[in-house]
């Protein structure tokens, strides 16, 4: 029996460990500040605060931006995009699934389809 050596037929390829979350459409980049509404429990009190993120990706089931600081995975946010055009501003609820300290602040993850009013 011949002895078979193997061989790489492909360079090993450093593979980010976020293409194995479990998105369900693809993400396109996005640049634009918007405003957002962020609500929370404090102390046993449901708190609101509104603030600016800025956007990094979009897809049809959530977002992903940068923020000035942590924002509790849970939490229920309202982001509101600006008019463009003839085109009315929109408001979309989102739900933060992740949030991870990064040099400029802190990228956030969101989830659409969260009904702020049933949390």
């Amino acid at each position: 029996m011949s002895q078979i050596s193997l061989k790489l037929v492909n360079p090993i390829v450093e593979i980010d460990a976020l293409l194995f979350e479990r998105r369900r459409d693809a993400r396109r980049p996005m640049d634009g500040r918007v405003t957002v509404l962020r609500r929370f429990r404090k102390e046993g009190e449901h708190r609101s605060k509104i603030s600016a993120i800025d956007l990094l990706d979009i897809s049809s089931t959530g977002i992903g931006a940068l923020t000035n600081e942590p924002v509790e995975v849970g939490s229920d946010l309202t982001i509101m995009f600006p008019a463009h055009g003839p085109d009315g501003a929109c408001d979309s609820s989102c739900r933060v699934v992740r949030c991870l300290k990064r040099e400029n602040g802190y990228e956030i993850g969101a989830r659409f389809g969260v009904n702020p009013s049933a949390a």
